[in-house]
């Protein structure tokens, strides 16, 4: 027998059980190609300002030099070779209000001038409102100004900046070496490329960056250059080439030979290398699979000693402005029935779909000694007895999290144990606050680290993600998965709500509302022309979904718009190990624009790619994989014999757990044949963490 299963691109990149990194498909795309964009920068591990130097005298500290009378800002970026179509350059800047003074910026001795945003950008009202701290000065943003790319050069290239004829207008963002450790990889080292003159460019100085002219670091400038990456990577799912579904009862087969096949497109200098595996498991198991096998596209059907197998695609280029693209892969197989069998029958099967991301997240140990002490102070315990669903206890410790008083709130805010304060009545109860209006006190950062840590306490998935767009500050919020959704929900412990469909009540998670806010926009979102000032108080009134809040609280009214506005931009940190690994985390979250190139951000067609991170998806499953699943293979090995695989995607998994009819709960491993009677029989199965809690079946 010959089987043919043909998968488009589309098909692939939606595909959540593949694994697909530095590649993008558009909404409107017929192939996959390579991400184009890519960012040279070293100022990532300290972009932030530093917790020990953030009060002086009662006066705010700010991590900025002021361009002013013979001051030059220098900063030395290495370009491997300057292949591309453009050249930006990326900066964290603000203005004074009211600026008119000219930003001059020299590349390699060639000079390309930025006048003020009120002239150079007059639709980007991010630039000119939004008073930040000190209320002469606008908010602090990211600046992106086009640079001619024939001022490049392969090396170093000298970058400066000043402000012509010495006015004062510009402030320039720096990073503290002091604080490299927190947000860099053990492997990195500090390059020390940045520099300040304060005699118009005589000499240059690397220990007088700051307002006080006494620190070393980074200024907060990059390269963001529009060409296609040099190479990446797609990895598809398990594929039985037999095509029997995974939610019936396989047959055994001996499976003969594969012949892989691929329409593409390569461009001179571009390709696409070719390779699989093979195995007798419904999942990737060094034990039972091969290692990985080239493949010599047209050479013909090679010989296999396995029904399940995995191809990848390794695409790559030397021309920087072209890519290489996959449109579809073909895979055709010949296979034989084993010995036949009375075949069992599935009459009605729940088998969970899993979905995996492309990029690692590290999660917390539920068990660690650390989250187990916040669990203690806090009373979680209390606080979720007698719920009767995770989603229960989810709200509840929301409501907690908005509850509890954050007295001693720090920027570098990833242990909320530091800045929590409890306070017990006469009766032993947990004091709370008490706030004036919906909005509890403190910053949003803190009561949403402290709500993900809270989760985590209690066994339940979460997770920090911030929410920005371009000209709103930007917010802090969580996601909880959670079983009885079987999803990832929205949580915002600021103001103790979370968003749902008008229609159905379903809460939401923050795609969803993203969606919802870019199906009223009439382009894509753009740094220089943001939607805010094209969004009327009638498309408002249009949106399919609302807060949900309850409560003595009072209800959101305008801000549950105003934040509904703020999910154009959303990314993670893709971990929540704050306890067991510190470091790297971004050193500030939330006190300034965020610019730690360690996030994976969301994009679509309708919100591109920011140009100064590196990171970025489209694909669902890589932002919302799924958690707590477990899923089942079942194989007929004999009249009344089948063999379980199962697999999982539950966070700190302890075991599988299998029920046949109405027996109890027992322990099982995954491979396990079992014997099932003649007869209707029920089988469930399921996966429990390491402090007891089961997902669903």
């Amino acid at each position: 027998m010959v089987t043919t299963i043909t998968q488009s691109a589309r098909e692939i990149y939606a595909d959540g059980g593949s694994i697909l990194r530095n590649v993008w498909m558009g909404d409107d795309d017929d192939a996959i190609r390579m991400f184009y964009g890519e960012i040279i920068e070293n100022d990532s591990p300290v972009m932030g300002r530093r917790q020990e130097l953030y009060q002086k005298d009662d006066q705010p500290w700010d991590p900025f030099d002021s361009l002013g009378h013979g001051v030059v800002l220098r900063k030395r970026l290495y370009l491997a070779d300057t292949c591309g179509d453009e050249v930006w350059l990326a900066f964290v800047a603000s203005e004074l209000h009211g600026n008119q003074a000219t930003l001059r910026i020299v590349v390699n001795g060639n000079e390309t001038l930025r006048a003020p945003s009120a002239v150079a950008t007059p639709n980007a009202v991010q630039y000119s409102a939004n008073s930040y701290r000190r209320q002469d000065w606008i908010w602090s943003r990211w600046y992106y100004v086009q640079i001619p790319a024939e001022h490049m050069v392969a090396g170093k290239n000298l970058i400066e900046l000043s402000s012509q004829d010495g006015a004062e207008g510009w402030r320039i963002m720096f990073g503290d070496y002091r604080d490299y450790h927190r947000g860099a990889r053990p492997s990195d080292c500090p390059e020390h490329s940045s520099s300040k003159s304060t005699d118009g460019g005589l000499s240059f100085e690397m220990d007088n960056l700051g307002p006080t002219g006494d620190a070393e670091g980074e200024y907060i400038v990059r390269l963001a250059l529009r060409r296609y990456r040099r190479s990446g990577f797609i990895m598809s799912q398990v594929i039985d080439v037999s095509g029997q579904s995974d939610d019936g009862i396989k047959t055994p087969v001996r499976v003969r030979s594969i012949d892989l096949h691929t329409d593409c497109c390569t461009p001179y200098g571009s390709g696409i290398i070719m390779s699989f595996r093979w195995g007798d498991t419904p999942y990737y198991d060094a034990a039972h699979w091969s290692d990985w096998q080239p493949v010599a596209l047209g050479a013909g059907p090679v010989a296999v000693a396995g029904r399940y197998i995995q191809w990848q695609a390794e695409m790559y280029t030397t021309n920087r402005t072209v890519s290489p693209e996959l449109k579809s892969v073909t895979v055709q197989a010949e296979w034989q029935p084993a010995e036949p069998v009375n075949r069992m029958q599935v009459r009605e099967i729940d088998n969970a779909a899993i979905m995996r991301s492309s990029y690692d997240f590290a999660n917390e140990q539920y068990e660690h000694p650390k989250l187990q002490q916040l669990r203690q102070m806090c009373d979680l315990d209390d606080v979720i007895a007698g719920a009767e669903t995770d989603w229960e206890m989810i709200q509840r410790l929301m409501r907690w999290a908005y509850l509890l008083p954050l007295p001693n709130c720090i920027i570098c805010p990833w242990d909320s144990r530091q800045w929590l304060s409890i306070e017990r009545d006469a009766q032993g109860q947990i004091v709370t606050g008490t706030y004036r209006g919906r909005r509890r006190d403190k910053m949003c950062l803190y009561s949403n680290v402290l709500l993900t840590q809270m989760l985590l306490a209690c066994g339940i998935p979460a997770r920090h993600v911030n929410i920005n767009s371009e000209t709103i500050s930007g917010h802090e919020v969580c996601e909880a998965w959670s079983n009885t959704h079987r999803k990832w929900i929205h949580l915002d412990a600021t103001r103790d709500f979370y968003w749902e469909a008008t229609e159905t009540g379903e809460p939401l998670s923050t795609l969803q509302v993203h969606d919802e806010l870019v199906r009223h926009l009439d382009k894509p979102e753009r740094w220089d022309d943001p939607f805010m000032r094209r969004l009327t108080d009638e498309v408002l009134k249009d949106m399919q979904i609302r807060t949900y809040e309850k409560g003595e609280w009072v209800p959101q009214e305008d801000a549950g718009s105003h934040i509904y506005q703020t999910t154009a931009h959303f990314r993670i940190v893709p971990r929540n190990d704050y306890f067991s690994r510190p470091y790297p985390l971004p050193i500030s979250q939330g006190a300034d624009v965020w610019g730690w190139d360690g996030y994976l951000n969301w994009a679509d067609d309708m919100a591109p790619p920011m140009l100064h991170f590196t990171h970025h998806t489209n694909r669902p499953a890589d932002m919302y994989w799924t958690c707590n699943q477990t899923r089942m293979t079942l194989e007929q090995t004999g009249p009344e014999h089948l063999t379980v695989h199962l697999e999982h995607d539950m966070p700190e998994f302890a075991h599988f757990e299998m029920r046949i009819g109405d027996q109890s709960w027992a322990v099982v491993k995954s491979g396990c044949t079992i014997h099932m009677p003649v007869g209707m029989t029920e089988l469930s199965v399921r996966a429990v963490n390491t402090v007891g809690l089961p997902g669903p079946e």
